[in-house]
């Protein structure tokens, strides 16, 4: 019977470091981040059969993702910040090499796999809807930086006018990509449905709908709730010794930023006393919940309705929403 092994891959611009790990056994091999370097990968393994883990690096890791699962291989892409603390609990000294991180990935999979989820491709169409979020996004905060730096000037000029030139551009470029991504999403029948139901929920404008839509993918990844709310970041992480010590809850650093920073703004507006959510905040309110510890439970429910509406492919009913315990 044929056995699975792990294999930790450590993914940089032009270089993957591997290590197969059998047990406590491992092997080690260096190849070029490029096609030719991942046929000469297929050759190497000769055909065995793997559980591979790397972490998120922007785009570098996506190709050989998308190739490792072209080989019947099961593909794990670790969140960086969540990768490193595990490493940090059982290596708190250890020193950082390509090579060591390749055997700390090939470890980290062996031993936390059976509750991992598999890292899913996204298809053509919903590849193209993330970068065009992405790219909105991007135009978005590049316009807020040049206001920010024309708002500080001392004087007008040829500076002041500069920052005009540029934020024209700006301008007429977030247009185009907008267009451009209305299109795409308008010529999908699914993307088109799932928009208009996600725009339904109260407090879910287009731009946190759209986000939503690019960054969640294939929702039926997710088994529970509780996964999606926990793959976004959005788990408190608990700090208690004894009696004596017993830090508030907080919220880790990793999961989605994105999604999360546009769950954070409609969740300001969820909070509005004539909200139509108000009948779920205030009884919590009333149980001693505030601050930021309620605006994290309204953006959880967010996520939570959310992800339900995309999954069972249904519309959005309040009274449902308003009953849930989540």
């Amino acid at each position: 019977m044929s056995t699975t092994s792990h294999l930790g891959v450590d993914v940089s611009k032009h270089t993957l470091e591997l290590c197969i790990l059998d047990g406590s056994r491992a092997v080690h091999a260096s190849f070029p981040n490029n096609r030719e370097g991942f046929l000469d990968i297929a050759r190497w393994l000769d055909e065995r059969t793997f559980r591979v883990a790397m972490e998120a690096t922007g785009r570098y890791h996506e190709r050989f993702a998308l190739f490792c699962i072209a080989q019947g291989w099961s593909t794990y892409v670790f969140d960086p910040k969540g990768f490193h603390n595990w490493c940090k609990d059982r290596h708190p000294r250890g020193h950082k090499t390509d090579r060591i991180d390749a055997r700390m990935l090939a470890e980290c999979l062996q031993e936390t796999h059976h509750r991992r989820i598999p890292w899913v491709a996204l298809a053509a169409v919903r590849r193209q809807l993330r970068e065009l979020t992405r790219r909105l996004s991007q135009l978005t905060e590049m316009m807020t930086q040049e206001k920010n730096r024309a708002g500080h000037l001392p004087f007008a000029g040829e500076v002041e006018e500069s920052h005009s030139r540029v934020l024209a551009l700006l301008e007429q470029e977030y247009e185009q990509v907008e267009a451009a991504l209305d299109e795409l999403i308008e010529g999908s029948e699914v993307l088109s449905r799932q928009l208009s139901r996600l725009m339904e929920i109260p407090s879910c404008g287009k731009v946190l709908a759209r986000t939503a839509l690019a960054e969640l993918g294939d929702v039926t990844r997710f088994e529970k709730a509780k996964d999606v709310t926990a793959w976004a970041g959005l788990v408190p992480r608990q700090h208690q010794s004894g009696t004596s010590v017993k830090k508030t809850e907080r919220i880790p650093r990793g999961g989605n930023p994105r999604l999360r920073q546009m769950l954070y703004m409609a969740a300001m507006s969820a909070m509005h006393p004539k909200s139509k959510w108000a009948p779920w905040v205030e009884p919590r309110k009333e149980r001693g919940k505030e601050g930021k510890v309620l605006l994290v439970a309204m953006m959880d429910k967010l996520l939570r309705v959310m992800w339900g509406v995309l999954k069972n492919d249904e519309a959005f009913e309040l009274e449902k929403a308003l009953g849930g315990q989540g």
